[in-house]
């Protein structure tokens, strides 16, 4: 998936899919972020575009950089980072 268009394409297309298998009765105004488990997206969203699924998912760091590598809150006062 190397276009704006088909990224869209195909992640509209995960969506649908799981909605199809997953929503049952449901009805309304869903929020995908509400239903869907990004394990199962990611794997539908694979399938949908032809990826392999490496190439769909980028690599998540925990704990992130950006709570680990705070600046105490006195520096931040007296003007020292």
């Amino acid at each position: 998936m190397d276009h704006d268009a088909s990224l869209t394409g195909a992640a509209t297309a995960a969506f649908m899919v799981l909605a199809l298998d997953e929503l049952d009765e449901q009805s309304g105004v869903l929020a995908p972020e509400d239903w869907a488990a990004p394990e199962k997206f990611y794997e539908t969203l694979a399938a949908a575009g032809g990826s392999p699924l490496h190439e769909v998912v980028e690599a998540v760091v925990t704990p992130s950089s950006a709570v680990t590598s705070r600046v105490p809150s006195n520096s931040l006062s007296s003007g020292r980072v």
